[in-house]
């Protein structure tokens, strides 16, 4: 809620807080690192590659200016309990 912290600092240390436990080295087993800590040209979510791409062709974890192939913003939309991130602990988005 620090509005006088850029973006990329806001989403960096909300996907930390909330993602890191599981989007990690060690994991998941997802291929990409949310930790705050982690350069962002390391961290694999900008056209980083997905397990489960859910029928999406060209989905990646986030597809710059495209929506509707980031998986990250999808699953963060979604409400479906097989496909919603955080996996637990919400109801809403």
């Amino acid at each position: 809620t620090d509005t006088g912290a850029s973006v990329e600092t806001r989403v960096r240390s909300y996907l930390d807080s909330n993602c890191a436990g599981c989007h990690r080295p060690g994991g998941t087993g997802a291929a990409f690192d949310t930790r705050f800590d982690t350069a962002i040209d390391q961290q694999g979510i900008i056209n980083g590659d997905v397990r489960d791409v859910l029928g999406i062709s060209g989905a990646k974890v986030v597809v710059p200016r495209d929506l509707a192939k980031s998986m990250l913003h999808l699953r963060m939309q979604s409400n479906d309990p097989l496909r919603r991130m955080p996996p637990v602990g919400r109801n809403v988005v």
